[in-house]
């Protein structure tokens, strides 16, 4: 298995999409910025260079090591098949394919996505632009620059619709619902450390029928992915420091960076969670720090 610092395999699996996600839009910020036709092709070779340089850092760190389970080890998992996690992981597998299915084949429908995040994600993919788009024009669209117009939402969601719509798709929730997908995945992992397996399992559903999450997993709208976001950034910086001493783990604060960047891209109100866990990391004593039971 690939050597993974302090993240798990179903951690680096759930993990994928969301920051692979955040890569290839931070490459077409770029490309925009730089008046570039955005092109998936520019995104797809800066992934393979990131990937490519992420394998020489990990081989020259001698942490990128291969391994299969050996037989003995099948067995001692057979072995140990916990009923309860079973009957709550078949749930969570069926619900969540029910869920997908949802997202896939019903349009979008809600009106801030055909608004905004949607109709702008198809004239990203259609114009290869977001910094020229037509409709930001105020002499074809007068009201572009009122309040609350999507001229002010953060970039994230419309870029990483417009890759699916670049590719042919005829709907953006293919994005929405892998993001979903892969939160589960990365929040049972996380989760797993701490509670356990079956501990994990259960909350996992919990999360995954929350009427918040299920209902707004299948529209285009920014709200599950910037929870999403949100969420996975602020459990991976409490998990990254200890009750005991005033020591962190960098690796997983940098996976926290990652994933509240995202949240800010998202919608940028999300900026509250990056401060929220800058004052926990930076103030012993402060009120938040207090609260969590973490002290000096």
């Amino acid at each position: 298995m690939v050597g993974r610092g302090s993240l798990s395999r179903v951690e680096l699996v759930g993990l994928s999409f969301p920051v692979g996600m955040l890569l290839a839009v931070g490459l077409m910020m770029l490309q925009d910025l730089l008046r570039q036709r955005l092109s998936l092709v520019w995104v797809v070779v800066g992934l393979l260079l990131v990937l490519v340089a992420g394998l020489l850092l990990l081989y020259k760190s001698k942490r990128l090591t291969v391994s299969l389970p050996s037989r003995a080890t099948l067995k001692g998992w057979l072995g140990r098949i916990n009923i309860v996690w079973l009957i709550f992981f078949v749930l969570v597998v069926v619900i969540e394919v029910m869920n997908f299915r949802k997202c896939m084949f019903f349009p979008t429908f809600d009106r801030d996505s055909l608004a905004g995040f949607d109709s702008l994600g198809y004239l990203i993919a259609q114009e290869h632009t977001m910094y020229g788009l037509s409709v930001f024009s105020p002499e074809d669209n007068p009201l572009i620059h009122n309040a609350g117009s999507y001229i002010t939402y953060a970039p994230l969601v419309q870029l990483s619709y417009s890759i699916v719509y670049m590719l042919g798709a005829e709907t953006s929730k293919l994005i929405t619902g892998l993001f979903f997908l892969f939160f589960l995945i990365s929040f049972y992992g996380v989760l797993r450390d701490v509670v356990g397996s079956t501990g994990a399992i259960i909350a996992t559903f919990f999360v995954l029928i929350t009427p918040e999450m299920i209902a707004f997993s299948s529209l285009s709208a920014t709200n599950v992915i910037h929870a999403i976001y949100a969420s996975l950034g602020v459990i991976y910086a409490l998990k990254s420091c200890s009750r005991d001493k005033l020591t962190a783990d960098y690796g997983l604060l940098w996976v926290s960076g990652l994933l509240l960047l995202g949240s800010i891209l998202t919608r940028y109100d999300g900026i509250v969670f990056p401060m929220a866990m800058g004052l926990y990391l930076l103030y012993p004593n402060s009120v938040l720090n207090v609260f969590c039971g973490r002290r000096v």
